[in-house]
């Protein structure tokens, strides 16, 4: 849950590459360093396996955020 939010770390993969394929984690680690810098997925690793969770508050929050960017994003493609 700690990095479940975390945008840095949401990238769309294919059915067979994140099921079958367990996320191709070392091509995953490799493209984010390269995007992001060199120790990015370490940082995300740590922070996964640390104990997390949101407050009611926070998920409420969370919502709203992304409702309105799902909202902005829908006008600004014409959808």
């Amino acid at each position: 849950m700690a990095t479940k939010f975390e945008e840095i770390n949401v990238r769309p993969q294919c059915k067979p590459c994140n099921g079958f394929h367990g996320g191709k984690r070392e091509v995953f680690k490799e493209k984010m360093d390269l995007e992001h810098g060199t120790g990015t997925w370490e940082k995300l690793e740590l922070r996964a396996r640390q104990r997390f969770s949101y407050s009611d508050f926070e998920i409420q929050e969370l919502i709203k955020f992304y409702s309105e960017e799902v909202k902005r994003l829908k006008k600004e493609k014409g959808l």
